[in-house]
C-alpha cells in the first residue's frame, strides 16, 4: 500500500501539530497573578508557563488570591537541588496563607544549573498539583475576617 505510506506521517504530523495548539492554548485560556522571584518567573516561561489547570486558575481570579511561589534552583558540590514552596497571597493586603506545599528534587546524575532549572519546574508540578487551594484559601479569608473584627 504505498499510499498509506505517504498518507500516514503526513496526517500524523497534522495531528501532532493540532495536539500541539490545543495544548498551547488551553494553557494560557486562563490568566491570573503570581507573587514569584525573577528565577521562578524564568523557569516557569521557559516550560511554557505554570502548571495550573483553567479550574484553579478561575479559582484564584474568583477569590482575588495570588499564587505564592518562592524557591530555588542550583548545584551544590555536583549535586543539583531544586525546591519550591507554594502559597497563596490576597491581592488587596497582601495576607500569605501559612498553609503550603513544599517539593523538593535532588539529583546527582546530572550536575547542570540547566538540570537544575528544570528539576525545579518538577518540584513546581508537584507542589501545585498536591496543593490544597481551598484549604489555603479558606485560611486567609479567617485572616482577613480576624483583621477586621479588630478595627
Amino acid at each position: 500500500f504505498p499510499m498509506l505510506k505517504n498518507f500516514l506521517p503526513h496526517n500524523m504530523k497534522k495531528f501532532a501539530l493540532a495536539c500541539a495548539l490545543l495544548v498551547s492554548t488551553s494553557a494560557f485560556a486562563c490568566g491570573f497573578k503570581s507573587s514569584d522571584s525573577q528565577l521562578v518567573r524564568d523557569v516557569v516561561k521557559s516550560h511554557g508557563g505554570y502548571p495550573i489547570s483553567d479550574a484553579q486558575c478561575a479559582f484564584l481570579n474568583k477569590k482575588d488570591l495570588a499564587l505564592s511561589v518562592s524557591g530555588d534552583a542550583t548545584v551544590l558540590r555536583g549535586v543539583a537541588v531544586a525546591w519550591v514552596l507554594v502559597k497563596l497571597r490576597d491581592l488587596k493586603t497582601g495576607v500569605v496563607s501559612d498553609f503550603s506545599q513544599y517539593s523538593t528534587y535532588v539529583n546527582a546524575s546530572q550536575p547542570s544549573q540547566d538540570f537544575a532549572q528544570n528539576l525545579m519546574y518538577n518540584a513546581l508540578t508537584d507542589a501545585i498539583s498536591a496543593f490544597e487551594f481551598e484549604t489555603a484559601a479558606d485560611q486567609v479569608e479567617k485572616y482577613l475576617g480576624k483583621n477586621k473584627s479588630r478595627k
